[in-house]
């Protein structure tokens, strides 16, 4: 695709995932069967069907490298994010977005006659894996600039969204009327396989590097899997793998330098 298209066929997805929320919002019967009929959402194995249990509205965007690699520059991870869970959405939406939301809010009988409108905030993660599409060709050194671009964007996220409360776009909407708004919460990120595969006490250093900046930069996780197997083949590496494993503890865990205050999100 040439970037032209990739933008039109982004914001389409972006635009319908708001808009299921929103039909979510107004009727969750109709987005059941949407997502189930339409969407071929399955409950559960055969037979163990969880038809009780109702869908939720959470989504994880996957970080294609493959698609990285081939398709966009090298600012597209911060480009991407920004413009998923910027204020962009809110400021440059499509006709067709618009005219879908309002025909929603006219069927939506939680929104009360002389009430403020409603803002749903949808919340969505990223989520980051070593065996995901395109990363086992990455080099490992690229896992860095991979962080990097993930943080710049959750802090450029920050301060569209403070510029625009600033600016009082933040304002109550009109009695009628729905809004949906992309809420980015701390990534999904799974290590087991940083290292080619190797266990936690001979991964090497510039494999290792990646996870503790995040910790120096106070990155948060919604959840984060590392493999932390020791292969007993020697005292000296029984010992570096288990101060290896010390000191990343020590960086997940520190509450004083890792301030939830003081997070990106």
């Amino acid at each position: 695709k040439d970037e032209e298209t990739f933008r039109r066929d982004f914001q389409k997805v972006q635009e319908a995932l708001a808009l299921i929320t929103a039909v979510e919002h107004a009727d969750y019967h109709a987005y059941d069967y949407i997502l189930t009929k339409h969407c071929r959402i399955v409950r559960g194995r055969y037979g163990e069907e969880l038809d009780e249990v109702k869908i939720g509205t959470r989504f994880l965007l996957d970080l294609d490298m493959a698609s990285h690699e081939t398709q966009t520059d090298e600012g597209a991870i911060t480009y991407d994010l920004v413009r998923f869970c910027g204020t962009h959405q809110r400021e440059h939406p499509s006709e067709e977005y618009l005219t879908a939301l309002s025909q929603i809010a006219a069927l939506d009988e939680n929104l009360k006659p002389g009430e403020a409108g409603v803002d749903i905030r949808i919340p969505l993660k990223l989520q980051f894996a070593t065996y995901m599409s395109g990363m086992r060709d990455s080099v490992s050194s690229d896992y860095a600039e991979i962080f990097a671009g993930i943080t710049k964007a959750e802090k450029e996220i920050e301060m569209q969204w403070a510029a625009n409360a600033g600016n009082g776009e933040e304002k109550n909407l009109e009695s009628g009327k729905l809004r949906c708004t992309f809420v980015l919460e701390p990534m999904v990120a799974d290590f087991t396989e940083l290292g080619s595969g190797t266990e936690f006490g001979s991964m090497p250093q510039r494999d290792a590097k990646p996870i503790e900046n995040l910790m120096l930069n106070n990155v948060w996780f919604s959840v984060l899997e590392i493999d932390l197997r020791i292969e007993r083949v020697g005292e000296d590496h029984e010992l570096r793998a288990r101060k290896s494993i010390g000191l990343l503890l020590r960086r997940l865990l520190d509450s004083k330098s890792r301030t939830r205050e003081d997070a990106h999100i």
